[in-house]
């Protein structure tokens, strides 16, 4: 699934959160998890890049979970220097703020 709520810009695997009053978009990204937030969920700001590795691209369909004030994005990336892209390893990532 892809989205174009900005236009020149997909956002493929959408993963929407609700987190107080704002809400978030995480999408696929080639160079990292790309986001996006709104308050309305009709109006989207391009927040940029909210997740990368060194090492590592193409992060695919990230979805992000709220665990005791903790977030925890699980994604799949690869490599930099893999060809294969079906060698992806799964990686999740933690955080104390969206």
């Amino acid at each position: 699934m892809k989205l174009n709520i900005i236009k020149d810009k997909q956002q493929a695997d959408p993963y929407i959160f609700k987190y107080k009053n704002s809400y978030y978009i995480f999408v696929t990204g080639d160079e990292g998890v790309e986001y996006y937030s709104s308050i309305n969920k009709l109006d989207w700001d391009y927040k940029g890049i909210c997740f990368k590795l060194d090492g590592f691209k193409n992060y695919w369909a990230p979805c992000l979970i709220e665990i005791d004030n903790t977030f925890y994005m699980y994604l799949s990336c690869v490599k930099n220097d893999e060809t294969d892209d079906n060698m992806q390893s799964i990686i999740v990532a933690s955080s104390k703020s969206v």
